[in-house]
């Protein structure tokens, strides 16, 4: 199973620990860089994956292009008539 063509650009929040480092397995990260982005992660005054500098620049950029780092998902979406859109979003828990 290629994680990585399942998963892009979704939210780097629905993954555990352990899909993480699947994920660094396939792109051969070392496993040390998983634990760095959790502790990222859980970082409260950081908002991008460019913000955790424990991380290569290399790695930020392409976790930057493969996966989201918002804490919101769309939950649903409505059309009307007139083709006004409204969005509700679901906020994924903080790890």
């Amino acid at each position: 199973m290629n994680i990585i063509n399942e998963h892009i650009n979704k939210s780097i929040r629905n993954y555990s620990l352990t899909d993480l480092q699947t994920l660094f397995g396939e792109w051969k990260e070392p496993k040390f860089r998983t634990e760095q982005l959790f502790s990222g992660l859980a970082n409260p005054s950081y908002r991008a994956f460019s913000d955790i500098l424990t991380l290569p620049k290399a790695l930020r950029d392409r976790l930057e292009t493969e996966f989201n780092y918002s804490s919101l998902t769309i939950g649903n979406k409505q059309v009307s008539e007139d083709g006004t859109v409204k969005y509700l979003f679901n906020r994924i828990p903080i790890l």
